[in-house]
């Protein structure tokens, strides 16, 4: 199952259309099923150092040439990122036109992390240990993720939600 965690801030864009928008795209994109996509959504305290019933504790640290952004009152600001885990298995450069799309669905997000997932173990029913359920690997350079090249990247809107 694929899993993309977004990372945010209180004061980010609403997070809903995001969530439709990515599970359609990812769908499209993998021909997988919509339901199988999980997005988690982590959202930070306000900057401003009001908490809210919503607020999660998140500290982040380093990052090599990147500084966070300040407000307009000179204070550091928390930046979105997406993290997925997905078992990609295809080139950097169809990862880099996916994460094209990813962007063009959510401008704010500044950096998009791809963790590969090998191993997959699922139980699907609780009375059951559960199994693996990754697919093996055949060739660490074949691409067992599309039966026929991925559509091109363009600027045309995603088709609406339909559940």
């Amino acid at each position: 199952m694929p899993i993309y965690t977004l990372h945010m801030d209180e004061n980010g864009l609403d997070a809903f259309d995001f969530i439709n928008s990515i599970t359609l795209l990812h769908s499209q994109t993998f021909r997988t099923e919509r339901a199988e996509v999980r997005v988690e959504v982590v959202i930070a305290p306000r900057v401003n150092g009001n908490q809210s019933r919503h607020s999660v504790s998140v500290e982040r640290y380093g990052g090599i040439g990147f500084q966070p952004s300040a407000g307009r009152s000179g204070m550091k600001k928390t930046t979105e990122y997406l993290t997925a885990q997905i078992d990609f298995r295809d080139s950097g450069a169809l990862w880099e036109a996916y994460c094209t799309r990813i962007v063009r669905l959510r401008p704010s997000i500044r950096s998009i992390y791809l963790q590969k997932l090998e191993f997959e173990f699922e139980r699907r029913d609780p009375n059951y240990t559960g199994k693996i359920i990754t697919p093996p690997r055949e060739d660490s350079h074949a691409s067992a993720t599309f039966s026929s090249p991925p559509p091109p990247v363009s600027d045309e809107p995603l088709p609406p939600y339909q559940s």
